[in-house]
């Protein structure tokens, strides 16, 4: 993987600003949060948003597929980040939209993960 270049980060976290991101090194790359919510990461890059059943076929549709990378000569996939398509990366409203439902796909995964900790307790 390829360390995140400076404008890339600045380009997509000025698009994101309306959405207060709170971007944080990670994976080699860069983690853009909600507060303690990850609804993307930007990597080699590429952005990547938070998806579940309600916004990931709207990446399928335009030919997008979910974050993969190598470890240990394996390939891996994170299921639930999609790379977000180009022409909406090209529109800064259409990519707040994108990033909104992002937002919501990471703060319903972060309540389920909350919850499962609490049964276990």
């Amino acid at each position: 993987m390829m360390p995140v270049s400076r404008e890339y980060q600045d380009y997509v976290l000025e698009l994101l600003a309306p959405l207060q991101p709170m971007p944080r090194r990670m994976f080699g790359g860069l983690g853009i949060f909600l507060g303690d919510a990850m609804l993307g990461l930007i990597i080699d890059d590429r952005l990547y948003f938070k998806t579940d059943g309600r916004n990931r076929e709207a990446y399928r549709a335009a030919g997008m597929a979910a974050f993969s990378y190598q470890s240990k000569g394996r390939t891996g996939s994170l299921k639930t980040l999609w790379e977000v398509p180009p022409e909406v990366l090209e529109d800064a409203d259409e990519i707040v939209v994108w990033a909104r439902a992002a937002g919501t796909a990471a703060l319903a995964a972060r309540k389920d993960k909350d919850a499962r900790k609490e049964k276990t307790k």
